[in-house]
């Protein structure tokens, strides 16, 4: 056998042992979808979900909010500085050819005596006080993707632009629901002081008429001490709703980023209740708008495409590399010989045996693509029962608002009534009493009502 033949034998051996792994196969990351929702509701005017369904509230502060949120959002501001450092990222001019000039100049002067020159280091004489040259270098490299590598590196670009693009729609959106909620909550906190202050109040009366009832041997102690109870746990439930309503404020400013809340927002108004007067979309309409999913998507063609990059590493490289350079004296006599040289030098790498760590890479880039899988399926899953609920719960508390309205509206008319006869003095205080706190509590029901079309 030739010494030539002997050395491609060699390396074809190499280049088979430095590429034998095994891998799972590819992850399954399909997932049934219903034809529609069990909980879907249809009208004459069919809609279809979007980021700003919060304008069927039909609130200016809210819209102000949500308009200067999108601006100001400390949170969103940060997941858009995410999108253009994804967008500026490029993994794949590892791969492509780069060139580098370098450039040095060096300048000696003797001072006294011999310098020390020659391999020996003995002294040697010269005739050059100053001697001084340059050096300039334009090195050139390229590792050839032969594997597929460039195309990995792009694919895991361009899935970290679309993860980052729809993290920030993610995070918009969570941001926004938030920002309706506290201000839902905050309407909710305001409505609920003025009718538990109109309990208060009677309550108050309450028990002054019952303990002049029980000075005059009228009454049992026990209704005056029920009606002293029920005082003093509308108290502390005003104390609660206070202090609700300024961690709403606090959540509204913060989100914001501001620190203090604004002056308008201290104004009682009306609780927004945000109606849909008809879903169109169906669970595939979902699965495709919802940004969650999208990026779960994304996250799986990136752990993918990095799966490729380490499943590459297993298989040799090949690397070109070359360099012009020009050198020149600048002080003293000239350099002999050529001044230019060119040099290229090819360099093939065959990996052959590191303890396995390569293949443990990839097999541990193979397990992130497949945990991304099911994160992906997982996301299409939760997507469905949270739109199913949600309905079921928009369908409930549209109910509940309905008919906590007739209960209020009744509430009123009772309370007119027994006003009515409080003025003509054919009932006494004691029922005009009950019959405020009556309506306030009906007051109390449909405000939480309300609140809850948005905030459940």
């Amino acid at each position: 056998m030739t010494p030539h033949k002997a050395y491609f034998r060699t390396t074809w051996l190499c280049l088979i042992l430095g590429s034998c792994a095994q891998f799972d196969r590819a992850p399954d990351i399909h997932v049934d979808l219903p034809s529609s929702f069990d909980a879907a509701f249809k009208d004459e005017s069919e809609t279809r979900a979007s980021a700003d369904s919060w304008n069927g509230c039909k609130d200016e502060q809210l819209d102000v909010i949500i308009k200067d949120i999108s601006a100001q959002n400390l949170s969103i501001e940060q997941a858009r500085y995410r999108v253009i450092a994804a967008r500026i990222s490029a993994s794949s001019a590892d791969y492509l050819p780069s060139l580098k000039l370098d450039s040095d100049i060096q300048y000696s002067r003797r001072l006294q005596g011999q310098p020390l020159t020659g391999g020996s280091g003995l002294p040697v004489a010269s005739a050059e006080d100053a001697t001084g040259y340059y050096n300039a270098r334009l090195d050139a490299s390229w590792e050839l993707p032969l594997f597929g590598q460039i195309n990995a590196a792009q694919q895991a670009d361009q899935s970290q632009r679309v993860f980052a693009e729809a993290d920030l729609d993610v995070v918009r959106a969570s941001v926004f629901a938030e920002a309706v909620v506290a201000y839902s909550e905050l309407r909710y906190a305001q409505a609920a002081i003025e009718a538990t202050t109109l309990k208060r109040d009677a309550y108050i009366k309450l028990v002054d008429l019952q303990q002049a009832l029980f000075n005059a041997g009228l009454t049992s102690e026990v209704e005056s001490n029920r009606a002293h109870q029920a005082l003093l746990a509308a108290s502390t439930d005003l104390t609660n709703l206070n202090a609700d309503s300024q961690k709403a404020l606090s959540q509204l400013s913060s989100l914001l980023g501001e620190t203090s809340p604004r002056p308008e927002w201290r104004k009682v108004a009306a609780i927004p209740t945000c109606t849909i007067e008809g879903l169109a979309d169906t669970p595939a309409d979902v699965v495709r708008n919802r940004p969650d999913i999208r990026r779960a998507e994304a996250r799986v063609q990136l752990a993918a495409a990095e799966r490729d990059i380490a499943t590459a590493d297993l298989y040799p490289s090949l690397r070109l590399s070359g360099t012009i350079s020009q050198l020149g004296n600048l002080v003293g006599n000239a350099l002999p010989g050529s001044g230019m040289q060119l040099t290229g030098v090819p360099t093939l790498s065959i990996p052959l045996f590191d303890f396995g760590a390569r293949t443990s890479r990839a097999n541990r880039e193979m397990s992130e693509m497949n945990e991304a899988a099911a994160a992906y399926r997982d996301a299409i899953v939760n997507a469905i029962r949270e739109t199913e609920q949600a309905l079921a719960d928009y369908h409930a508390a549209m109910t509940r608002l309905k008919n906590r309205d007739e209960i209020a509206l009744l509430a009123r008319r009772e309370f007119a009534i027994a006003q009515a006869k409080a003025q003509q003095g054919l009932t006494s205080q004691l029922e005009l009493q009950e019959a405020i706190i009556m309506n306030a509590d009906a007051l109390l029901q449909l405000a939480d009502a309300r609140a809850q079309t948005l905030s459940r």
